[in-house]
């Protein structure tokens, strides 16, 4: 586990960071947990830049939400499609 990782994951277990959960917004914590678990899931790779922006707001504000990281992943295709930051290149880089 990265310590990013372990930062994400221990603001998360201290109720600082959330995925955010809607009809269009799936879950994604569990594409963070697997990462720090040090599973490789197909279509699930986070960008290790959008982990380290994530840690660089949690250590600047009380509280950080995500809505979306990897379409790839949660099988969602919303918006620009398969153009989209979230899904180009493996996905996982969170536009």
């Amino acid at each position: 586990m990265t310590l990013a990782q372990q930062a994400i994951m221990t603001a998360h277990a201290e109720g600082r960071f959330t995925t955010l959960v809607g009809s269009d917004q799936p879950d994604h914590l569990p594409e963070i947990q697997a990462i720090a678990n040090g599973q490789s899931l197909p279509d699930c790779g986070i960008d290790v830049g959008i982990l380290q922006v994530m840690v660089v707001a949690l250590n600047n504000f009380s509280s950080v939400g995500v809505s979306d990281i990897n379409r790839l992943c949660t099988g969602q295709s919303l918006g620009a499609g398969a153009t989209s930051s979230h899904n180009v290149d493996g996905g996982g880089h969170a536009g």
